[in-house]
């Protein structure tokens, strides 16, 4: 196990300040995988399979997103979309 996982209090502040810039990189690591997910659950339409009528009703229910956060990931999958397929064309 990782030992920025694990919060502990009154480390030496070089520790403190490596644990903090790991959990930020593994932070940003999952959101980026959760948009790479949200994304194929929205472009395969796979809430569907799930039993819902719309990616904003799986998203309320399952995840308990609201509105806000809903548009957001929609936009940014949607630009993560358009970033593959440019890569793609390199």
């Amino acid at each position: 196990m990782n030992s920025h996982l694990a919060f502990q209090p009154n480390q030496p502040a070089q520790k403190v300040d490596s644990e903090l810039k790991s959990a930020l990189k593994i932070k940003d690591q999952a959101h980026q995988c959760s948009l790479n997910w949200f994304g194929e659950i929205l472009n395969r339409k796979l809430y569907l399979e799930l039993g819902y009528s719309s990616i904003n009703q799986y998203a309320r229910q399952e995840l308990s997103f609201g509105n806000s956060k809903i548009g957001d990931y929609i936009k940014l999958t949607k630009k993560l979309k358009l970033c593959w397929k440019s890569w793609s064309l390199i």
